[in-house]
């Protein structure tokens, strides 16, 4: 599942792209880095609407301000296409990406869950292609958690609750570890939970759970006890009857019906 990370990678980061910047204005004269002065206004411009896409959750327009800056960007002569420079670029993009995020208010611990799970697997990377693709779903993943927000204004103590299960899913969750994530009294945050989501924590959970199981079960590598225990249900006798409830068949049956095209 993905990981705690601490907030302060957020401004770690911040600080390294500016020492990065600090380096090039020692070594690189203005002229010898830009031809033409209007290439910096016009990155900067389409690295701010592609900030603001992320931040309403626009995935199309994100990826448009991206393509543009990185056109705009391709006749800097520091910019490479080595793949080691191609992470460092990735990096940055990152660094945006998690700006816009905080802008449409998203969870600092899930901002940094996410994005350090990208950051670990852009540093094993191998090919340029697999870091373009892990870049959009990098972006695809900030801009689906940003719309989800926009559509449910849960108040600050059911928004933590949720972002703490989100982030501990693979765990034996009991109502009072969700309450002291949160924050909050037990029994008011249930009561919170259940008017404002329509459900109780345990069915929400369940939920969750089962609709990672399913994309897992795409995957034929994986057994259906692998799937139960990494989803948090070691007993996969219980898993398989949560499952049915939630999706109208057993994790068996629902993999056949995967693949039966």
């Amino acid at each position: 599942m993905l990981s705690h990370i601490n907030g302060e990678n957020f401004h770690r980061e911040i600080k390294t792209v500016s020492t990065k910047a600090e380096y090039l204005d020692s070594t690189l004269a203005f002229s010898d880095v830009y031809g033409d002065a209007s290439i910096v206004n016009k990155r900067y411009k389409l690295e701010e609407d592609f900030i603001i896409a992320v931040s309403q959750g626009e995935t199309e327009k994100a990826y448009k301000s991206l393509a543009g800056t990185k056109n705009v960007s391709s006749g800097v002569r520091f910019i490479s296409n080595d793949l080691k420079d191609q992470i460092v670029g990735a990096a940055i993009i990152r660094t945006l990406v998690r700006i816009g995020a905080k802008m449409a208010g998203l969870s600092p611990i899930l901002i940094d869950s996410i994005s350090q799970e990208y950051a670990q697997k852009m540093q094993r990377t191998v090919s340029k292609k697999e870091l373009d693709y892990l870049v959009f779903r990098l972006i695809e993943d900030f801009c689906t958690e940003v719309r989800k927000r926009q559509k449910n204004n849960y108040s600050p103590c059911v928004r933590r609750a949720i972002d703490f299960m989100n982030l501990n899913l693979s765990k034996l969750l009991s109502i009072s570890d969700i309450a002291e994530a949160a924050g909050i009294d037990k029994r008011y945050l249930a009561k919170r939970f259940g008017q404002e989501t329509g459900m109780t924590m345990k069915q929400y959970l369940a939920k969750k759970r089962c609709e990672i199981a399913a994309e897992l079960l795409m995957d034929r590598e994986l057994s259906v006890q692998e799937i139960a225990a990494y989803v948090g249900y070691p007993d996969n006798n219980y898993f398989s009857k949560v499952f049915k409830t939630n999706f109208g068949s057993s994790p068996q049956d629902y993999r056949k019906s995967v693949y039966f095209f």
